[in-house]
């Protein structure tokens, strides 16, 4: 539980500002504002490594990784891939139990009605992860982290200029085809959403660098 608190409390730090991109994370003082070891702190750390919102250095310590919309571009068409993937293994699943999706769109739409990009950006996440958790499968799930999803839709969720209410609603028709059982319409709806909002060729951010996940 100490590693979830502290990990969330940074990420919530990285995505609104207070740890800016390149800024040292140092242990020792984490640890001793949060009145806690080193322990779950290098735990959390390393969650955060993963998920590509920082960086490890050998002999330099951990950074917060620096905004790289390239990068971040890149990850799209991988993104497009696995979820397409992930919807049509995952369909029968998806149609038995939407709940988890409602949801995380319900939260997406208060977060927005809040302007909390913090909380829209765990749910926009939350809800693709559902999507990939739904097909079963622990190689596509392995490989939808190794990409940096969660950190893409982290950062263009909460860093970009976008309208929330607006960003919200793109995953409701994502939702209406799941609970129809319609894998390829999923699909296409997914496409469109990643495409035009997930920094991708066809993105308004590729001209004024706005995104979203």
């Amino acid at each position: 539980m100490l590693r979830d608190h502290i990990r969330t409390a940074l990420t919530e730090r990285i995505m609104d500002g207070t740890y800016a991109p390149g800024e040292r994370l140092l242990e020792m003082r984490i640890a001793s504002e949060f009145g806690v070891s080193q322990s779950p702190v290098r735990e959390a750390l390393r969650d955060l490594v993963s998920l590509r919102l920082i960086v490890y250095e050998p002999y330099r310590g951990t950074r917060v990784r620096t905004l790289d919309l390239d990068e971040l571009r890149a990850v799209v068409p991988v993104r497009e891939a696995l979820e397409v993937l992930a919807v049509q293994l995952g369909i029968a699943a998806l149609v038995e139990d939407p709940g988890e999706l409602r949801a995380r769109l319900e939260a997406m739409r208060l977060a927005a009605t809040r302007g909390d990009r913090h909380a829209y950006a765990v749910n926009d996440e939350g809800f693709h992860a559902s999507l990939v958790a739904a097909a079963g499968n622990p190689v596509l799930n392995d490989a939808w982290a190794v990409v940096g999803a969660a950190r893409h839709v982290f950062v263009t969720a909460s860093r970009l200029d976008l309208d929330l209410g607006v960003l919200a609603e793109t995953h409701a028709p994502i939702l209406a085809a799941c609970e129809r059982g319609d894998a390829d319409e999923a699909g296409a709806e997914l496409r469109v959403h990643l495409r035009r909002y997930g920094l991708g060729a066809e993105s308004p951010a590729s001209a004024d660098s706005t995104g979203g996940g």
